[in-house]
């Protein structure tokens, strides 16, 4: 018996040993917690200390502290240039149509073609000529067959064609006559003349054989709205932004 109560005099002192070591753990815990907490509410009354010292004498010469003044002074400055340059870098020319963020000069979107906030634009001058229907090659005004292709030029009057002119919130649309009625008529006479004389004269012509495909290197390709020569690989035309 005084064995069995030996061994239960120690398990009940090993237990509230290891009782009171858990509540020595817990209640350092809960101090330790309440000590961190207060230092955080002192560094933020320092903050609010140094900040209202700062504002009220961080211009003065000859403090104590000047130096300490000098340097949060240069650092503001440099973060005042960074900031600029992260404004500029975030400036982009937003697409009004899809969202996309385009090059300040940019007058169409580069990704749907549609035309950007930008002040109304003159339409480029196209260089005069005629282009080819067959193969959009750009000839002289005064040519009756194309140089590359052999095909027979157009000399109809064109027909009026719009041209969009973009603006900032608007379209304007405006009707251009591509050749004037009266010039046509006269190139017309002037294509008769020149055939009747090369029948008179009994000159052989080599007729082109439309099968064939021309062996010379295509030219320029046009804008089937506004005429204008075309990049090569271009998907929207750069005068009028037509889709090509």
């Amino acid at each position: 018996m005084a064995f069995f109560d030996r061994m239960k005099d120690s398990l009940t002192t090993a237990g509230q040993e290891v009782s009171q070591k858990a509540k020595n753990a817990t209640e350092n815990v809960r101090l330790g917690n309440l000590i961190k907490n207060n230092d955080k509410m002192v560094d933020k009354l320092l903050y609010q200390v140094g900040l209202k010292y700062y504002e009220a004498h961080g211009q003065e010469e000859g403090t104590e502290y000047q130096e300490l003044f000098a340097e949060i002074n240069r650092l503001k400055s440099e973060n005042a240039a960074y900031q600029q340059e992260l404004d500029n870098l975030a400036a982009t020319n937003r697409c009004p149509q899809c969202g996309f963020g385009n090059n300040a000069g940019a007058k169409f979107c580069i990704s749907c073609g549609a035309p950007l906030n930008q002040a109304p634009v003159a339409p480029a001058q196209t260089a005069p000529g005629k282009c080819c229907d067959k193969c959009g090659a750009l000839n002289d005004v005064e040519a009756l067959f194309c140089t590359e292709c052999g095909n027979r030029l157009n000399t109809q009057p064109a027909q009026p064609m719009t041209y969009t002119v973009p603006e900032a919130d608007e379209v304007v649309e405006t009707t251009v006559a591509e050749a004037i009625p009266e010039e046509a008529e006269s190139e017309e006479a002037e294509s008769k003349e020149v055939e009747s004389k090369e029948v008179d004269s009994e000159e052989t012509v080599t007729e082109v054989d439309d099968t064939q495909e021309p062996v010379t290197e295509k030219g320029p390709a046009c804008c089937a709205k506004c005429g204008a020569p075309l990049e090569e690989d271009a998907l929207f035309c750069t005068s009028c932004g037509a889709r090509v």
